[in-house]
């Protein structure tokens, strides 16, 4: 995504910098209006919030046209705003330091001054307040007061837009935690339950998903809930043989989330949790507000924190011949993007290597976006492990989707809920991806959205 957006930012300055561009200025501001009215969509999408691939394929078919809309204006105004002559170096050396400074703006500043992603209305509106006083420049000067204020007021609604994010933001429960870094935007909600609004859950979630949800009940809060109930990612620990007879098991989980795999730790356990983003793991870690973690050392079982790449841990761990896991949890791929180097081959053969003989590789996959069972029947055929899919419906109708791959065939143990299975031979067949040939967007349910538009 980031690709086709620079390329439309690129487009817009090969077409504005051109004799075109000079003649046509008042017409492109008219389609730089028209290109920000064509942004009213994703305001529409209550600030940006999509919640289904129609929501994803709406924003874009409006947003990118708008933006490059928008861009042709703006580089426009810019290329004819240029002195002539030995002014010229001067010229794009602030053009270029402008576009330093911008990248700056945007890339650095606002995970340290902003708790949300807020930012892009904000551009929006200062932008509609550029075109106001572009067009100011063209009116006759009786209108020229009254534009004055148009743009004022622009420039007066940021904060305001701002604040509504906030509020919006809020409507999905009381926040009771809420911080953005470099990884994305974490916000921990207090909500009632769907079933008994008396019980009161703490849910975590990274832009639009879930990666876990803890009661606050004393009774219920060591439940594994959502996508890591027994009818989920709990079936890579019921079905593990060494946790059948009751023995100790050595547990991997790329993916920290709330730390709810940690809800079937037993004494003896080893849970060995792999994160990137330290935030996460400050929150998974304050037992004020989940105590997944804390519950399961009380219970005798060992978790550990590894920060960092999880596939560069694992391949360390590899090289000084660690012990294996009996389960190895992969939680990478429920984003809405999904990082390559987790599911190409030679990331699947480093899970297999790290697999205990009677171990067992679980990959959630629950997306939105992604159609992954395609990429998982590619590594079943590839490497000729054994593999499982299944899906379940858990807390507030979560849809959880995993396959358990093993080298030998084992049936799923679920001890609560229950379980559909998928049938391999209708999954349709793909390449599987390596580390120097392969992209996820062959992945992406593209028939799924056509079809989520036609209903």
């Amino acid at each position: 995504m980031w690709a086709v957006i620079l390329g439309l930012f690129l487009l817009s300055y090969v077409a504005a910098f051109s004799r075109v561009s000079e003649r046509a200025l008042p017409v492109l501001m008219l389609t730089g209006a028209i290109g920000l009215a064509g942004l009213l969509p994703w305001w529409s999408l209550n600030f940006g919030q999509m919640n289904n691939r129609a929501d994803l394929m709406r924003e874009l078919k409006y947003s990118l046209p708008s933006f490059f809309l928008v861009l042709l204006f703006v580089h426009s105004w810019l290329y004819n705003i240029r002195p002539q002559g030995s002014k010229l170096t001067k010229y794009y050396l602030a053009n270029a330091a402008g576009g330093a400074f911008g990248g700056f703006v945007a890339g650095v500043l606002p995970p340290f001054l902003l708790k949300t992603v807020a930012e892009y209305p904000a551009a929006q509106i200062l932008t509609a307040a550029l075109l106001v006083w572009f067009v100011r420049s063209y009116w006759p000067p009786v209108f020229k007061n009254g534009l004055n204020q148009i743009a004022i007021l622009c420039c007066v609604a940021v904060p305001v837009v701002l604040y509504q994010v906030a509020k919006t933001d809020a409507k999905r429960g009381e926040i009771i935690l809420r911080d953005r870094s470099f990884y994305g935007i974490i916000r921990v909600l207090r909500v009632p339950g769907e079933k008994d609004p008396t019980q009161i859950a703490h849910q975590l979630t990274n832009g639009k998903t879930m990666h876990g949800m803890q009661w606050q009940g004393f009774k219920t809060r060591r439940t594994p809930t959502t996508y890591y109930e027994p009818a989920g990612g709990g079936i890579a620990i019921n079905s593990n043989t060494n946790f059948a007879q009751n023995l100790p098991i050595r547990v991997g989980v790329v993916g920290l989330g709330a730390g709810t795999m940690a809800a079937y730790g037993r004494d003896g356990d080893e849970y060995r949790f792999y994160e990137i983003n330290p935030d996460v793991v400050a929150c998974a870690e304050n037992t004020d507000i989940f105590s997944f973690l804390s519950d399961a050392r009380a219970a005798g079982a060992k978790c550990e924190m590894i920060l960092g790449d999880a596939r560069k841990t694992l391949a360390a761990e590899h090289a000084r011949d660690e012990p294996k896991f009996d389960a190895l949890i992969i939680d990478a791929y429920s984003g809405d993007g999904i990082p390559l180097q987790v599911a190409t081959d030679e990331a699947f053969d480093l899970y297999r290597a790290r697999l205990a003989p009677d171990g067992i590789l679980a990959v959630h996959i629950s997306n939105w976006l992604f159609d992954l069972l395609p990429l998982c029947k590619a590594q079943m055929n590839r490497t000729g492990m054994f593999a499982v899919a299944t899906s379940a419906t858990g807390f507030n109708n979560t849809r959880s989707l995993w396959v358990f791959f093993s080298e030998h065939p084992f049936e799923p143990v679920v001890s609560s809920g229950a379980i559909a299975k998928y049938n391999w031979d209708a999954i349709r067949d793909t390449p599987s991806i390596t580390d120097d040939r392969g992209s996820t967007l062959s992945f992406v349910s593209w028939q799924l959205i056509e079809r989520k538009k036609q209903q």
